[in-house]
């Protein structure tokens, strides 16, 4: 419940920081008086909702003008372009969106199954993960040593990428991966990513596609991660200390 109390939080932080909300609300006070008009309940004739209408839509668009100019030709308005950032923007929050509510959903199922919150506690195994997992012995990389210490065990490999993340300037997009070492039979079914436990959540389940895992999410530096795959096998990786891991150096540092 605590993971989906960050949900909320974030959602309600990145509404508050929005700079397009006193647009969009007064859109929507201008629409609720248009209807109001329509159906009624005030004074007015359809020139007046025509007009609220317009001034809703426009207000809408304000935010994304870039240019404005009057000239010969009349009144020239353009719109902000849309590219290659904002794209890649949109997808990495896409992702990271769509595997949190995945797992928060996962806990939501559990409690209403009666599986109770144990079943996701930040300081021990899930119910799914069908092995007992040793107590963190590091406090500042709390998953170090937890999974033996590799990141190859029985045909599987966790391995990572790392890029700069395009909606924070100095954190990282970081993409986990369990994938089968060569020759070996894809990964299918759960698979359970930990993370360190000042992520909430901070273990997730991700079912496997195209024969492997993937988790994606960003963070501001580097700390030990590990994965649960096939019911028992361990793997783990040091995102700071693994020749496998391609990530900025300064990051790695932190």
């Amino acid at each position: 419940m605590g993971s989906i109390r960050s949900f909320a939080s974030a959602a309600s932080a990145a509404w508050l920081k929005s700079a397009n909300k006193p647009f969009i609300i007064i859109a929507t006070i201008l629409i609720i008086v248009a209807i109001a008009e329509a159906f009624g309940r005030v004074l007015g004739d359809g020139t007046k909702i025509s007009i609220l209408v317009g001034l809703a839509l426009v207000t809408l668009v304000v935010p994304r003008i870039e240019t404005f100019s009057f000239g010969s030709d009349g009144v020239k308005a353009a719109l902000n372009r849309i590219d290659a950032n904002n794209i890649a923007a949109t997808s990495e929050m896409d992702v990271n969106v769509s595997q949190k509510l995945e797992q928060i959903l996962r806990e939501v199922v559990a409690i209403r199954q009666g599986m109770g919150t144990a079943a996701f506690a930040s300081d021990g195994p899930g119910a799914e993960d069908g092995i007992a997992l040793p107590e963190p012995a590091n406090p500042d990389d709390p998953q170090k040593g937890r999974f033996g210490g590799t990141e190859a065990s029985n045909g599987r490999i966790l391995c990572a990428t790392v890029e700069p993340s395009t909606l924070k300037g100095s954190w990282c997009t970081v993409t986990l991966i369990v994938r089968p070492s060569r020759n070996k039979s894809p990964v299918t079914g759960p698979v359970i990513f930990y993370l360190h436990d000042s992520f909430s959540p901070h273990r997730y389940v991700v079912t496997a596609a195209q024969g492997e895992a993937r988790l994606v999410f960003r963070a501001y530096g580097a700390f030990t991660a590990g994965a649960i795959v096939d019911g028992s096998t361990l793997l783990e990786l040091d995102l700071a200390e693994s020749p496998n891991v391609d990530a900025p150096k300064e990051w790695r540092a932190r």
